[in-house]
């Protein structure tokens, strides 16, 4: 993992957080936003979700954006946001110009053009992370633990309790999300000692 600047203090118990999340139709952009948005209710904070996506079903843009605070907002739709996770390149070419100047991008390894960036950007492995805990298709759940890790934004319990909420209880939905929390801590200490 590589990272650069400074890692923003983001506290969705005090302020409003945005999240975007993109990638391409494929990777479960859309249901990472749902699961987010979903443990952020369920721990008693607001939170909306949106998305937008291309007609294409695999391949095409794919867009999630959660918002999550302690009181209702006015508008469940951010301009810029706090921290965008790039799964795919195409995603990230049509997000990146939306993170703050005090912002974070997590983005994927394979993912290009990061220091065309307003914020900080830190690469993060999120597809061998996923094939190394065998939850290669929950390259989305990883993500999310990643973020979680890094930020703490919602109890770990209510991440697993979101996800399998939407996905089925199953084993991976567990393995996914405990690999990517242990990067995004590993992410969040080194930045810390630096």
């Amino acid at each position: 993992m590589t990272a650069q600047g400074k890692l923003p203090s983001l506290d969705p118990r005090k302020d409003a957080v945005s999240v975007s999340i993109c990638g391409v139709g494929g990777q479960g952009v859309v249901l990472a936003g749902v699961v987010l948005g979903q443990a952020a209710i369920n721990t008693g904070l607001w939170a909306c979700q949106s998305a937008a996506y291309t007609v294409a079903a695999r391949g095409g843009f794919a867009r999630s954006e959660a918002i999550l605070a302690p009181v209702a907002q006015a508008c469940p739709l951010a301009e810029d946001v706090d921290v965008i996770i790039g799964l795919a390149a195409e995603g990230w070419r049509s997000d990146r110009n939306r993170l703050r100047r005090t912002g974070l991008a997590l983005c994927d390894e394979g993912v290009v053009g990061t220091a065309e960036a307003a914020g900080t950007v830190v690469t993060v492995p999120f597809e061998r992370i996923a094939a190394e805990c065998g939850q290669l298709r929950s390259v989305n759940l990883v993500a999310l633990g990643v973020l979680n890790g890094v930020f703490g934004l919602v109890p770990t319990e209510e991440m697993l309790a979101a996800a399998d909420e939407h996905l089925g209880q199953r084993p991976g939905n567990a393995a996914a999300l405990q690999a990517g929390t242990e990067a995004g801590i590993r992410l969040r200490d080194s930045w810390e000692k630096r």
